[in-house]
């Protein structure tokens, strides 16, 4: 599509799911889904990409990108505030931004996630689904804020030819007990053998 995608609503295919445009946003309740085991979606935009929050800290509402194998998101300015995520072992995410890429939502693999900024997004979707390297980018930040959480089950790949940037809230569930090793000293009379006398 030339031009703008404002999406709200759902969107499902068996196989595969590729979406481009100029800027795409996925309103919150909003579902892309690629329903079949093996399946794979690739959202391409030129200028930017955003996936909404519900705005609560639960998160029931957010706007989602789902896939069985395969995931690659590519933008200059991309920002996920509600959720991708693929379900096959083995799977890849991979998400490529050429200046930005900001997660306040939550990016979930059973497999591979790789996260990139400062990416030249004049490369064929092939090589930008492959090995990079820190040679291969060019400025780019990456932050991760707020309730934003990346999880991968096997790899997990940050890349930033710029900045990275951690700011997520702590998640601890429940308190700890640490010990603390006490050390008592006690006075102690010893003898002590000086010397010996022949007889």
């Amino acid at each position: 599509v030339a031009g703008e995608i404002y999406f709200q609503g759902g969107m499902f295919g068996t196989n595969s799911i590729h979406l481009k445009a100029n800027s795409i946003l996925l309103f919150k309740e909003s579902s892309m889904r690629g329903l079949g085991a093996g399946s794979s979606a690739v959202v391409e935009g030129t200028i930017g990409i955003y996936v909404q929050s519900d705005g609560t800290e639960q998160g029931l509402k957010n706007a989602e990108i789902i896939a069985g194998n395969f995931m690659h998101i590519i933008a200059p300015t991309i920002r996920i505030d509600g959720l991708a995520e693929i379900k096959d072992p083995n799977a890849s995410l991979i998400v490529n931004a050429g200046q930005t890429l900001t997660v306040a939502g939550i990016i979930k693999s059973s497999g591979v996630i790789r996260m990139r900024a400062g990416v030249n997004l004049d490369n064929t979707l092939a090589t930008l689904a492959g090995t990079l390297t820190l040679n291969d980018l060019n400025g780019g930040n990456i932050l991760v804020e707020g309730i934003g959480k990346v999880t991968a089950v096997t790899e997990l790949e940050i890349l930033s030819g710029g900045s990275f940037e951690l700011d997520a809230d702590a998640d601890v569930p429940t308190l700890a007990t640490i010990k603390v090793p006490v050390v008592t000293t006690v006075p102690k009379t010893v003898q002590i053998l000086t010397g010996f006398q022949q007889v």
